[in-house]
């Protein structure tokens, strides 16, 4: 009686079963450790309710821009049999972090710039009153995730127009692994995504927080803002 040889299956890049989605819960963890990483390293470095606030509006613009990544690795893997999912999940986070993050900076800085002269919606991000208010935290929260939404969709139409460029960009930059499909793996699901989330986080978290010398601006100089907004000795 013969029997067919066994042959080993080779280890695949799951985002959507069981070990998908417990590897973003933990990659989603361990980026935003880099935000409690960043607030100790600081020189200025703010009081915890304050951090709170400043981080927390990346942390929900930061699980849209997620799931925006997810549907698209799904739709356009699924779509294109030779797509894999996982490629287009690495693609999109690397468009992110190197586009995305830059057209987020110019959008919150034209606005608040645009808003200036408007004494009812004029705002600084990070900074929420003298003392600090969550109305006006949820007014800037708003802005910022209008403005990620309004980044993504822009990022998902250039990788719509210029699919087959970026991912033969993808290709060419994964290539090295594609010989070793258990390392692919790993750093597509597990060393990529920490490092680009990792790298976002802290260059974002710089500009959505409020530095001392704006603070002088905002706050009169008798009313000590380093105690409403950063404390130098813990």
């Amino acid at each position: 009686m013969s029997t067919e040889p066994i042959i080993p299956s080779t280890p695949k890049c799951e985002l959507f079963g069981d070990f998908g989605w417990s590897m973003q819960a933990l990659l989603g963890v361990i980026s935003f450790s880099f935000l409690i990483l960043k607030r100790y390293l600081d020189f200025e470095r703010r009081i915890w309710t304050i951090w709170f606030m400043d981080t927390s509006k990346q942390a929900l613009s930061s699980l849209l821009t997620h799931l925006f990544n997810l549907a698209l690795a799904y739709e356009i893997g699924s779509t294109k049999l030779e797509s894999n999912p996982c490629t287009w999940y690495f693609l999109s986070m690397l468009v992110d972090a190197i586009i995305g993050t830059m057209i987020c900076f110019l959008l919150l800085h034209g606005i608040e710039e645009i808003l200036s002269s408007n004494k009812t919606f004029s705002f600084k991000s990070g900074y929420y009153g003298e003392y600090p208010d969550w109305g006006t935290w949820a007014f800037q929260a708003i802005v910022w995730i209008c403005i990620v939404l309004s980044m993504k969709i822009l990022i998902v139409g250039v990788m719509v127009v210029f699919g087959k460029s970026i991912e033969y960009t993808g290709e060419i930059l994964l290539a090295p692994l594609s010989d070793y499909p258990r390392l692919e793996l790993l750093c597509i699901m597990i060393i990529f995504p920490i490092l680009i989330n990792g790298l976002v986080f802290w260059v974002t978290d710089g500009f959505l927080k409020m530095n001392e010398k704006d603070l002088v601006i905002h706050i009169p100089i008798n009313k000590k803002p380093s105690k409403y907004y950063t404390n130098l000795s813990v």
